[in-house]
């Protein structure tokens, strides 16, 4: 018998923009071709929105009043699309990300490795992939936890007390003994160890708080690896999805060119404490307009541009629109909050929180510029034909050019008064009013 073709209306369901649908993501959907042109987005019914590049969020694909509730996601698209024109890795320190992130703070990425020409053998170490599963550090947050999940947390800690106790009695002992703390050797010896032998008191215990970061290390790796686990090891996106590729400073010189900036404010008028970077002082920053952001701009690194004089705009009306813009470029950057995009009400691009600083930077700037495709430092480098050396340092003295003298011969002299005279007799306008022309 044979068996019946597939439904279209299950492909053309896969095709909508109903398969990945979920009100408690927040998504923004894009429509493109002739499909924008007739406002055709994939949903129940089109929107009257038929510009091409335009993008939605859609909160209800039909409500009550059997309407698709939707907004326009212009100023997200275009912010997103921002950083990768400026092309800055933002920082991780403190703040409300930083929390939820947990111990993964602290691994940053230095690795440079388009301009790193050196190599080395690689040496193999036996059982180093094995040492290094032993822990992990997606150990639960409990700043991200509900009042639910970490009061049933904390009973599971309650119960996992005993193994936590024999584990730092081993510790100990191997600490005592100067040897090699083997992760092997640990787990045999908490295995063997009785459970009343030589009792600890929790004052000794909390001496030392980094046996119980491991503890829950190891208890994690445990979690993730058996062969019966359902859960996944959490490994966040270190941004929350604003950037993907790590750049640094060097790319980001190089490949990013500076944009068009104003400065807002004047030393000494900044009195938002979210806006100034740690270990600032108030007086050394301005407040500049760079990128869809406020950002904070130290006073030696605005140029030749002056912030708007807002007392003289007031009272007079009159502004000089250019002169308080120059070009910049982002310093640093740091993520102190990220949006919420999945929750019972996702967030946007409002609940950003960021700390930036800019610093002016011309863009006809010769010391950007970087016309040699080779290597620095390598031979292709230096015997470029397009690599500039007027600035370049040698050790042998130049010897001063001689100004070139002209000598004219009488005869010379008179052909070329000749030739002026009959220039000034041919150029010589007419002297005739208009009432003197002739017809």
């Amino acid at each position: 018998m044979a068996t019946p073709p597939p439904s279209q209306f299950a492909a053309l369901l896969r095709q909508s923009k109903f398969a990945s649908f979920d009100p408690h993501i927040g998504q923004v959907y894009a429509s493109y071709g002739g499909h924008a042109h007739r406002g055709n987005w994939g949903l129940k019914r089109p929107l009257p929105l038929r510009r091409r590049k335009a993008t939605v969020t859609v909160k209800t694909v039909d409500s009550r009043q059997q309407q698709t509730e939707w907004k326009s996601a212009e100023p997200q698209d275009r912010w997103i699309k921002m950083w990768d024109e400026v092309g800055v890795t933002p920082r991780v320190y403190t703040g409300p990300w930083a929390t939820k992130l947990g111990p993964l703070v602290s691994l940053q990425w230095e690795i440079d490795s388009e301009f790193s020409q050196g190599t080395r053998d690689v040496q193999d170490i036996d059982g180093l992939e094995q040492e290094l599963k032993k822990k992990s550090k997606a150990v639960p947050n409990i700043f991200a936890m509900s009042k639910t999940e970490r009061a049933r947390y904390m009973e599971e800690l309650r119960e996992a007390r005993p193994e936590f106790r024999k584990y730092f009695r081993v510790q100990q002992r191997a600490r005592e003994r100067g040897e090699d703390i083997n992760e092997a050797v640990v787990e045999a010896e908490v295995e063997a160890e009785p459970e009343e032998a030589h009792p600890v008191s929790l004052w000794e215990q909390s001496d030392n708080p980094n046996h119980i970061q491991e503890f829950l290390e190891r208890r994690a790796a445990k979690e993730y690896n058996a062969p019966n686990a359902h859960i996944i090891e959490q490994r966040p996106q270190r941004f929350g999805g604003l950037v993907y590729a790590s750049s640094s400073q060097l790319q980001s010189l190089f490949l990013s060119p500076p944009r068009a900036g104003r400065i807002l404010q004047g030393q000494g008028t900044n009195t938002r404490p979210g806006l100034r970077l740690v270990g600032r002082a108030q007086d050394d920053d301005m407040v500049a307009s760079f990128a869809g952001m406020t950002s904070s701009l130290n006073k030696n690194n605005r140029g030749l541009a002056m912030p708007v004089d807002w007392s003289r705009l007031s009272s007079t009306g009159e502004r000089n629109p250019q002169a308080s813009i120059t070009d910049f470029r982002f310093a640093q950057a740091e993520l102190v909050g990220a949006p919420e995009t999945v929750a019972k009400n996702p967030a946007g691009i409002k609940s950003v929180h960021m700390r930036t600083e800019v610093e002016h930077c011309s863009a006809d700037d010769d010391a950007l510029t970087q016309a040699n495709p080779h290597p620095p430092g390598s031979r292709e480098y230096i015997a470029h034909e397009g690599h500039s050396t007027k600035n370049t340092m040698s050790m042998i003295r130049s010897t001063p050019k001689k100004g070139a003298s002209f000598r004219a011969s009488p005869t010379a002299k008179a052909d070329l008064l000749m030739t002026l005279n009959k220039v000034v007799e041919s150029s010589e306008p007419n002297t005739y009013s208009w009432t003197e022309k002739p017809l």
